[in-house]
């Protein structure tokens, strides 16, 4: 299914804030999006008047007609009459839902008649509070109207002589299929402003004008997958709604630590987002917890993530070991792993050995796993593999996967993250070394594989003690000058 975000703009009447009205449109046609704004044909909602009454306001609305902007009726009067929730459940007030139909013909047939009286044609219909019922259907159907911008679905359907097109959002996210940004200026900041503009610049290629979406996407019959679909997200909306409640989080809450915990970096923001968290919740030990437990499952599930491989294996094996178990520790480049065998020693001379290295390891990185070794092994012997003391060290300072070979398989401790401070050096962005979930997110498919998971507490038992059999064996030429 193809992805396409647009937008919609609601409560657009004579006394909204003027400056953000300007603004979105400055955003908007900087990108070549237009979107579908809502006009509420003859306005009796003191909460929509928030600037003084603009005389320009109608010639301004024609204008942007003109520019290609979308116009839906926004109701009538946008005042709420009743707590029916409509067909989608949405929310417990409506102007339209539960009124007689003769009522809500006469009323739609009004505010279109007030709309084409100021040279507006109405081709959508936008219900304030997105409620609606089966009435107002039929009369949108006779007064002409024969599109809803609302649904929540994946695509646009028909019903009852009507086209849906999907609104599930209230501000920019990747869609699932096509959906509909939700937008009430007179509530935006310039936090909404700077993440609508960041959203546009980064995925402007999923994000399109209203048009594009009635031109391209053709609608599917109302059927079972809807109805499903649109099910399953009405249950998600009543879970959202109850954590949104006073008992929980409260709306205000939620509003507060999406704005404190913005940024225009997207790291940041991530970052940012996760610390926040715990002050959605009242309780202290709910806090607590909730952060312990969510701390818990990011260091483990981000392990299971990671690229599996034979350093990972070798480092999941050494974690395993039994304390102070190790006579001698061992470290360096690949060669470590593949040519010394800790079980053939052991079973000849009956010492203890295990290899902590990884291909390409640099010089650098040595202390730190020293420190590492000697955290977990009293070893009588620690043994340097010198073979990459010899190579080009800026080369290897700007190789990414052989670096987190070594840091992404240490344990989450001060010493990693001095780690990560040495071995970086040549990189601008170093969040994704020390949060490496921003870097194996992708790697979902890991958490389906069994033998990941036994390395979820960073320990998996090694039973060849972090040797590598090879499988084959390559010529090498010894190009030193004599």
């Amino acid at each position: 299914m193809n992805k396409m975000l647009t937008f919609r703009l609601d409560d657009i009447a004579p006394g909204l804030k003027r400056d953000n009205f300007k603004r979105i449109e400055e955003i908007f046609d900087e990108y070549d999006i237009k979107p579908i704004i809502g006009v509420v044909p003859q306005n009796e909602d003191p909460h929509l008047v928030v600037d003084e009454i603009d005389e320009g306001f109608w010639d301004d609305i024609r204008r942007l007609q003109d520019k290609g902007w979308i116009i839906a009726q926004h109701g009538y009067r946008h005042v709420y009459s009743n707590e029916c929730s409509g067909l989608l459940d949405a929310n417990p007030f409506s102007e339209f839902a539960g009124i007689p139909y003769d009522e809500q013909l006469s009323m739609i047939s009004k505010g279109k008649e007030i709309l084409e009286s100021h040279g507006l044609n109405p081709t959508f219909f936008m219900a304030p509070g997105h409620t609606f019922d089966e009435n107002t259907l039929k009369a949108l159907s006779t007064s002409g109207i024969k599109h809803i911008t609302d649904g929540y679905s994946l695509q646009p359907y028909e019903r009852e002589g009507i086209t849906f097109y999907p609104c599930r959002l209230s501000e920019p996210a990747i869609p699932e299929g096509c959906d509909t940004v939700c937008i009430h200026l007179n509530n935006w900041g310039e936090y909404e402003f700077e993440n609508l503009r960041e959203f546009l610049a980064e995925h402007k290629d999923i994000c399109a004008g209203f048009d594009k979406l009635t031109d391209e996407i053709k609608p599917v019959a109302y059927n079972k997958n809807v109805r499903n679909q649109e099910r399953r997200y009405i249950r998600k909306k009543s879970i959202k709604r109850k954590l949104l409640s006073k008992r929980f989080i409260g709306d205000e809450r939620w509003q507060s630590y999406l704005q404190k915990s913005y940024s225009s970096n997207r790291y940041l923001k991530t970052i940012k987002r996760i610390l926040y968290l715990p002050t959605l919740f009242i309780n202290a030990v709910r806090m607590i917890a909730f952060l312990l437990i969510f701390l818990f499952l990011l260091r483990s599930v981000s392990y299971v993530m990671r690229t599996n491989g034979e350093s990972k294996d070798r480092f999941a094996g050494f974690y395993a070991e039994k304390k102070d178990s190790i006579d001698i520790l061992m470290f360096g480049s690949s060669t470590v792993g593949t040519s010394f065998s800790a079980p053939y020693m052991w079973g000849r001379y009956g010492f203890t050995s295990y290899p902590l290295s990884t291909n390409s390891l640099r010089p650098k990185a040595i202390p730190y796993l020293i420190e590492e070794g000697l955290k977990y092994q009293s070893p009588k012997l620690l043994v340097i593999e010198m073979r990459t003391f010899i190579a080009d060290d800026a080369m290897m300072a700007s190789d990414e996967g052989h670096i987190r070979e070594t840091v992404d398989n240490m344990r989450y401790s001060l010493n990693r993250i001095r780690a990560i401070n040495a071995l970086t050096e040549e990189f601008d962005d170093k969040l994704p070394f020390y949060l490496d979930i921003i870097k194996y997110h992708p790697n979902w498919g890991m958490l389906l594989e069994p033998d990941e998971w036994k390395k979820f507490n960073y320990t998996d038992y090694n039973e060849l003690k972090g040797f590598s059999v090879l499988a084959h064996t390559e010529g090498y030429r010894d190009e030193t000058p004599n």
